[in-house]
């Protein structure tokens, strides 16, 4: 049937969780198995999921005693998804020093430890073989201008083994520790460390890094931001394939980060759970606790679906009856997506409008509360999301997969409008060294001059960027006009001159370094701010 500008508004029963915000898990204990008296840190889970490494400090069977600060033990989950009693590494990782494990291989069969083998005491990155059953002597893994000034030392490798973070106080650190980033080069070795910048790094420490399998992700614990305790969890997400460019950190909330000290974060379980180290009430030691978050609940929600100029086949249009529930459920037995929408100062849940925009037609999605789970017809490919909010900012992601292949589950923050709100126009190209625009910016421009057209009190700074090739003379006047272009666009619409401030800084204002193409990109830029509104 063809369908063309119709609504449909359905009571559809569906799976759901309901969270006071995106980080609202509950909480439990790993296992009295693994948590003892002592102090438990550093868990590290073996790609299949069934084997958990971390680190014993103080036990009696240690190496080095009771007065040992740390061996690598190991616990196998059972069948019925808790731990056997841990038992001591075997082979020839553990000494009387301070061991700890960062990471494994993508095959499990090489573990990456702190280097507590040298005889002058400096520290570093070991290696070590799984060998019939037992882990080989650790070997030192040569790092080009590696330095760490402090005695301590954390990380983690991505899931294929392609990049290693480290906590470490080296060149150029702001604070203590620093986190550091290293690839792997085509030979198996990594590359120098580098810093992931003032982003990230605080005057204070910066520990135990952590990236989700998303390879976007990025979890840490700091002192440096504030927070409920001595270090409290944060995260961050990539900006772009550098590695050295990511957003401001967020706090991950009460729900996690106590009085107490938090570290190392880690996704398990399919990403149904974190693991994560905490003393609270631990009487100061570490212990291994989970995040799960909450069963989803069978709730009725009222969901309204557009579907404009889109021919949908007769089986799709069989299932969007609304007379019975039976019928509903076969929409629900599509596959579904999670959207989540967060106001990105806040990370409370919001209301907000999502378009779904597929090969061949358009869903509207009406989330009122934040979240909501949405079914959509497989075999169709997902082009983008454009989400909107009363008083905030839209965004458009692109997604591009068939519905079956993308992610399962999708979190959009928007800006709210408000004095100070700042946003980078990606889309709003110019020819090379001039101020003509380029085809496609079209859209981005109509937006902005919606946003003053709703708005008739708000006054804006458009403002240029570029990148410190060329004379400083001559990038802030190509700055300046490319500023200028888009002022007259918004001008020739009808938005009064005096709302629309034209800047151009030129390379005055870098927001990432000018050393490599893939980051000096990112100073040629257009951006907005509110100024009045």
């Amino acid at each position: 049937m063809l369908f063309k500008n119709t609504l449909l508004t359905i009571g559809l029963t569906i799976t759901a969780a309901t969270f006071a915000n995106a980080q609202n898990w509950q909480q439990g204990p790993l296992n009295e198995e693994i948590n003892s008296i002592v102090d438990e840190r550093a868990p590290v889970l073996s790609p299949d999921g069934q084997i958990l490494y971390f680190v014993r400090a103080s036990h009696p069977e240690n190496a080095g005693g009771k007065k040992d600060k740390g061996d690598i033990w190991q616990s196998e989950r059972m069948a019925n998804g808790s731990w056997t009693a841990p038992v001591l590494l075997k082979g020839r990782v553990n000494n009387e020093q301070r061991n700890e494990i960062l990471g494994l291989s993508a095959d499990g069969k090489t573990m990456f430890v702190n280097d507590a083998y040298r005889q002058d005491g400096r520290t570093g990155i070991s290696v070590s073989q799984l060998e019939g059953g037992a882990w080989s002597a650790p070997r030192a893994l040569e790092l080009p201008y590696f330095k760490n000034a402090s005695k301590e030392i954390s990380g983690a490798l991505s899931a294929d083994g392609k990049v290693m973070f480290l906590s470490i106080e080296s060149f150029n650190s702001r604070g203590a520790e620093d986190l550091y980033v290293l690839f792997r080069k085509g030979n198996g070795s990594y590359g120098d460390p580098k810093n992931l910048g003032s982003v990230i790094n605080s005057a204070f420490q910066e520990v135990s890094p952590y990236l989700a399998p998303d390879n976007k992700t990025l979890y840490f614990a700091s002192n440096g931001y504030g927070g409920a305790g001595s270090f409290d969890l944060f995260r961050s997400e990539r900006l772009d394939d550098s590695f050295t460019a990511w957003s401001k950190p967020e706090n991950l909330g009460p729900e996690v980060n106590t009085k107490g000290k938090e570290t190392y974060f880690r996704i398990i379980n399919e990403g149904k759970q974190g693991l994560y180290v905490s003393t609270q009430d631990s009487n100061g030691y570490g212990d291994l606790k989970v995040y799960t978050f909450p069963e989803p609940q069978e709730v009725v929600a009222q969901a309204e679906i557009q579907v404009e100029e889109a021919t949908i086949t007769t089986e799709i249009s069989d299932s969007l009856k609304v007379s019975a529930v039976p019928e509903v459920k076969e929409v629900l037995g599509r596959r579904y997506l999670q959207l989540w929408v967060v106001d990105e100062n806040s990370n409370e849940l919001i209301a907000a409008e999502v378009e779904a925009v597929l090969e061949d037609s358009l869903a509207q999605i009406i989330i009122p509360h934040g979240h909501e789970s949405v079914p959509l017809p497989q075999g169709k490919r997902l082009k983008e999301f454009r989400i909107k909010s009363e008083g905030y900012w839209g965004i458009e992601q692109a997604v591009n997969e068939l519905v079956e292949e993308a992610a399962s589950a999708y979190r959009f923050k928007l800006k709210p409008l408000e004095v100070g709100m700042n946003v980078r126009l990606d889309n709003i190209l110019f020819q090379r060294g001039t101020a003509i625009m380029l085809e496609g910016g079209d859209a981005q421009l109509d937006k902005m001059y919606e946003l003053l057209s709703e708005n008739p009190n708000m006054v804006i700074e458009v403002a240029g960027h570029t990148d410190n090739r060329g004379s400083t003379d001559a990038n802030r006047k190509l700055s300046l006009q490319r500023a200028e272009s888009i002022k007259a666009y918004l001008v020739e619409k009808g938005i009064k001159k005096k709302r629309v401030e034209a800047k151009g800084y030129g390379s005055a204002k870098p927001v990432a370094d000018n050393k490599r193409e893939e980051t000096r990109k990112l100073n040629r830029r257009v951006e907005f701010t509110i100024l009045a509104q």
